[in-house]
């Protein structure tokens, strides 16, 4: 993952932090298991555009 700061600084290391708890472990989700990722939201994806009708229904549960 690629940022800004990246760009215009030479760091040795960089540490992200939030207190939103669920956007860092997406974070970490993506760093450590993409490929997994990615194999279930093309699970959620190939359900999703199955309901065309109900698709909003599907997208808040």
């Amino acid at each position: 993952m690629e940022f800004v700061i990246l760009n215009k600084f030479e760091l040795e290391k960089i540490y992200i932090s939030d207190v939103n708890i669920e956007l860092l472990n997406c974070y970490k989700v993506i760093k450590e298991k993409v490929q997994e990722l990615i194999n279930e939201l093309k699970v959620f994806e190939d359900e999703f555009l199955v309901k065309r009708n109900g698709r909003r229904v599907y997208f808040f549960g």
